[in-house]
């Protein structure tokens, strides 16, 4: 059994001999500092935010310390060194740092250099066994140089903390000037602003940053957007939506030639629903733009104030695409009601010319004023001038330069010697002894005159004997029976025929006649069939112009000169049909005219040429108003509401009639319906 035992002893010994110790492989550092106990490897994501981490704290703390740096040069004095390019005044104390490197300036008298100054360190010294440290003397000239200098040093740090006390003096007092100055500017556009507020309009809260915004600009001669101080052209704002680039011409070029005009149109509804425009006007020259942006900021056009300011600079054409007609615009010379110098047959003499507003609304409020004041006397106008001395709408009792005062004033007079609403004396006259002569406007066409005028030739001839006419003057009477021709035209071939055969046997006196036929072609308010009509008339006159009667050459000459403000009127209404059939069919029937008298040899070929230039004059607005019609376009024939550029209302005032239902300033002027119809019948 021992046997057996001692032999498996021996067999598994012989089977497992003791191995050799196998050699540790090193790991190198990298992989030891990557590898970790318990963590996981690091996403991208988590890397690249370590490293946005560390970027970020880096940028903080150089910004910080770049911060500290700026903070301190402006507390502390800086030092001049010897050798700085800095200019120090003869006979300054420069002080230096303590343990500066630098070998000073060497003085000619001392006989030997001052030493170099040591390093701080300095090492023991032995001291043998018995003895104790041996103590260095100071020489007496060190002493005295060590308490010179700690006194530069006082002095020194007294200089730099009063430098630094006059430094923040000196930047509190620009800092104090400044917002000084700014404040004077935001009271004076206070001031500004409080004088062109009107009374009844919605103002805007003025906040304190809009005033510093528009402040800054106070003193700016040029263009808000580039600050170009030569730029011509203006920004118009608020404009009435009603208002179209002719018009804007007519009121801007009194100041001077227009280079362009350009109003940005609504095209989304919410630009629709402001329920006002803007645009830009530029002139030829710099002095007419300010002369514009002087007189017209602020003031009210079509009931709108429009905001006029400077605009960026926009090329210049050649020519300028509007200009004033010179008698429109008459010359401010300074005389009571601007009279002008006009040289007669005489002598030279002042006279006054009259024109009627062109804005209805305030022709209306003109003629309401009229009634009260022939009611009520002078002291209703002057009640009216001290209660609305700051209204607009009133503007023209003050400003007696203006159209609209020249107007009242004399359509007050004429209604007072006796003249009515629609005939009135056309001939000079004078107001008062030894002043202005006043020029009344012509009595214009009435369209809506009586219908049903029972006279025939023969009241005609017992007039003309009655009243001695000479030959060639067209009594009261016979114009009455052709301006009721004129009235009563249509295509119908028997009333032209009618007109025709009284002009032609009224050849004597051509040029009323052409007067009337003309004053007639022109009314904006007169239905397009009708001006059709009347210009078939002026053709057939025209034809029948070489018939063997007295007289009736003076046709041709008289309208040959008279028709370019026709078909300047008729390019108006032509260029403001949106629908495109109808102005096709318009422009058709004005050119087949034009090609009757081109056959008929009634005018030179370049007068023919002249006025079919002038109907089919491009607008400077066309591209704008034909957009708008491929929105709003008419092609079933809807009558047309605006042919003349602007919107005509049933309830409008045309004719001068008083205005029951409106109150202009805000009260009813009068309490019963009994006085207004006695004032009615007085314009009537």
């Amino acid at each position: 059994m021992s046997n057996h035992r001692r032999h498996s002893d021996d067999r598994s010994q012989s089977k497992s001999p003791e191995l050799p110790p196998r050699k540790i492989k090193p790991i190198a550092a990298t992989k030891l500092q990557a590898f970790s106990v318990g963590t996981h490897k690091k996403t991208p994501y988590q890397r690249h935010k370590e490293e946005n981490e560390m970027k970020k704290k880096k940028e903080t703390e150089e910004a910080a310390k770049v911060y500290a740096e700026f903070v301190a040069s402006f507390e502390d004095a800086h030092d001049y060194k010897v050798g700085t390019r800095s200019f120090v005044k003869s006979a300054t104390l420069v002080p230096r740092e303590a343990g500066a490197e630098f070998d000073p300036p060497v003085k000619p008298k001392q006989p030997a250099p001052p030493e170099p100054a040591k390093s701080s360190y300095k090492p023991m010294p032995f001291v043998k066994a018995g003895e104790g440290p041996k103590t260095k003397i100071m020489p007496l000239s060190r002493t005295r140089q060590q308490d010179e200098s700690e006194d530069d040093d006082e002095d020194d740090a007294l200089a730099r903390k009063e430098a630094r006390a006059q430094k923040k003096r000196n930047l509190d007092t620009f800092l104090e000037e400044i917002k000084k100055e700014q404040e004077d500017r935001e009271d004076r556009l206070k001031v500004k602003q409080m004088r062109t507020l009107r009374p009844g309009l919605p103002t805007e809260p003025a906040t304190s940053s809009g005033l510093t915004l528009r402040a800054a600009f106070e003193e700016n001669a040029g263009s808000h957007d580039t600050g170009d101080p030569w730029t011509t052209n203006l920004y118009v704002g608020n404009i009435n939506p009603a208002v179209n680039e002719m018009m804007l011409c007519q009121e801007f070029a009194k100041y001077g030639p227009i280079a362009s005009v350009k109003i940005m149109w609504p095209r989304t509804q919410e630009e629709r629903e402001r329920n006002r425009n803007c645009g830009f006007v530029s002139f030829m020259t710099r002095p007419d733009a300010e002369q514009a942006l002087k007189n017209l900021d602020g003031k009210s056009f079509h009931d709108f104030i429009m905001k006029v300011g400077w605009g960026k600079a926009v090329p210049l054409p050649p020519k300028p695409v509007f200009v004033l007609d010179a008698g429109s615009k008459p010359v401010q010379t300074g005389l009571p009601f601007n009279a002008q110098m006009v040289d007669t047959s005489s002598k030279p003499r002042l006279e006054i010319s009259v024109v009627k507003p062109t804005n209805m609304q305030n022709v209306k409020i003109i003629h309401r004023m009229i009634e009260r004041v022939i009611k009520h006397g002078p002291a209703f106008e002057a009640i009216i001038m001290d209660r609305e001395k700051d209204n607009v709408k009133f503007r023209f009792l003050f400003d007696h330069m203006s159209e609209e005062h020249v107007y009242y004033r004399w359509k007050l007079y004429s209604l007072l010697q006796g003249d009515t609403k629609s005939q009135w004396r056309t001939e000079p006259f004078q107001m008062f002894e030894g002043g202005a002569w006043w020029v009344p406007p012509d009595v214009p066409f009435d369209d809506e005159g009586m219908m049903d005028v029972l006279l025939d030739s023969e009241d005609e001839e017992k007039e003309r004997e009655r009243e001695s006419l000479p030959k060639g003057v067209l009594g009261k009477i016979a114009k009455q029976r052709f301006e009721s021709m004129l009235r009563q035209i249509s295509f119908q071939r028997g009333s032209i025929a009618r007109a025709m055969a009284f002009a032609i046997d009224h050849a004597d006196a051509a040029d009323e006649v052409i007067d009337i036929i003309i004053k007639a072609l022109i009314i904006p308010e007169t239905p397009l069939a009708v001006k059709l009509a009347r210009l078939y008339l002026v053709s057939d006159i025209l034809h029948n112009s070489g018939a063997h009667v007295a007289n009736a050459w003076k046709y041709r000459v008289g309208l040959e000169s008279r028709l370019t403000c026709v078909f300047e009127h008729l390019n108006g209404i032509y260029r403001s049909i949106s629908a495109r059939l109808k102005a096709e069919q318009v422009r058709r029937a004005i050119s087949n005219v034009l090609s009757a008298w081109e056959a008929w040899m009634v005018f030179p070929q370049h007068h023919i040429d002249h006025l079919n230039g002038v109907f089919m004059k491009k607008a400077a607005n066309e591209s704008e108003s034909r957009a708008v019609a491929v929105e709003t376009e008419d092609v079933d024939g809807e009558p047309m509401e605006d042919v003349d550029g602007e919107p005509m209302h049933d309830a409008d005032d045309v004719d001068g009639e008083p205005l029951d239902d409106e109150d202009v300033d805000g009260g009813p002027m009068i309490a019963d319906e009994k006085s207004d119809v006695e004032i009615n019948d007085m314009f009537a």
